[in-house]
């Protein structure tokens, strides 16, 4: 008769959200022994830098505000762009708001153009997506809420 007992190994799911990866770690059902799995749940439990999908503020300024001449000069504009949006569709409802009418492209390139001029070198050389996710929440505030006016 083979043995019912029902054994328990991490699930590790990944997600990346706005150039940061969070690990959480779930627990699926095992039928047999899954040796070596528990060591698995040693990730990471806080959300770490990810490089591969994280752009500089410079690297996205570089990329959206130069006329593309090449074909990856067009990809890369395309992936600074793409970056962008999804910071802003990750976030719009929570950290900013829609509160006049505007073209997603128009709102990208505004942002963009904000943080070229608002920051320092020095700072454009970190992580674009707190630049942006800030630069989106000063221009377009999420009303408050009534009752909560203090």
């Amino acid at each position: 008769m083979p043995n019912n007992k029902r054994f328990f190994f991490p699930r590790i799911h990944l997600s990346v959200l706005a150039g940061v990866m969070w690990t959480t770690i779930g627990v699926l059902p095992c039928a047999r022994a899954c040796p070596g799995t528990v060591t698995a749940a040693s990730g990471h439990s806080h959300p770490y830098p990810y490089p591969f999908n994280t752009m500089t503020a410079a690297e996205v300024i570089q990329k959206l505000m130069t006329p593309p001449v090449t074909d990856a000069d067009f990809r890369e504009r395309d992936r600074a762009y793409h970056y962008v949006a999804g910071l802003k569709d990750g976030t719009q409802g929570t950290v900013w708001c829609f509160n006049h009418p505007i073209k997603p492209d128009e709102s990208t390139y505004e942002v963009v153009g904000a943080i070229r001029e608002g920051y320092s070198v020095e700072i454009l050389k970190g992580n674009a997506a707190p630049l942006v996710l800030m630069e989106l929440k000063r221009r377009y505030p999420c009303p408050v809420p009534e009752g909560n006016n203090k």
